[in-house]
């Protein structure tokens, strides 16, 4: 009898990984556990609010992306012209989260690794949408 095949898990953690995120918050990241194909990737990412509805123009659009050199790390960003108030995009489409609203954040089935290897189940982790955070950092806090 042959052994089972571990299922290969390719997105092994998203960031922030609590429960709740601030409305304004401006990027998240996502680690993989091999090298990815960063156009698919980029294409296989989205954001859904607790209906299934995509947030569109939510992400903004890179070129090349955010990777780390080992291309296991996307920096995925906000659009800032989406999160910030008062500025044109936010008053055209709106802030990209509501307070108080479940969204998901999204690694499709059609990402792949540098490899070839694609994904073959959807990744999500879940936030509920908090306050904005209107506080600067504090440098004599941190440690």
């Amino acid at each position: 009898m042959q052994p089972l095949k571990a299922e290969k898990k390719v997105v092994v953690n998203f960031y922030p990984s609590g429960a709740s995120i601030p409305q304004n918050i401006l990027r998240f990241y996502i680690y993989f556990n091999e090298p990815m194909n960063r156009k698919s990737v980029e294409k296989s990412i989205w954001i859904e609010n607790e209906r299934g509805e995509r947030q569109e123009n939510a992400i903004l659009g890179m070129p090349e992306g955010l990777w780390s050199n080992d291309h296991k790390r996307l920096t995925l960003l906000m659009d800032p012209g989406r999160v910030k108030t008062g500025l044109t995009a936010s008053k055209a489409l709106g802030l990209v989260f509501k307070v108080g609203v479940i969204y998901s954040l999204v690694v499709g089935h059609n990402a792949m690794s540098s490899s070839g290897q694609r994904v073959d189940i959807e990744f999500r982790t879940f936030y509920r949408i908090d306050h904005p955070d209107l506080v600067g950092p504090q440098i004599n806090q941190w440690s």
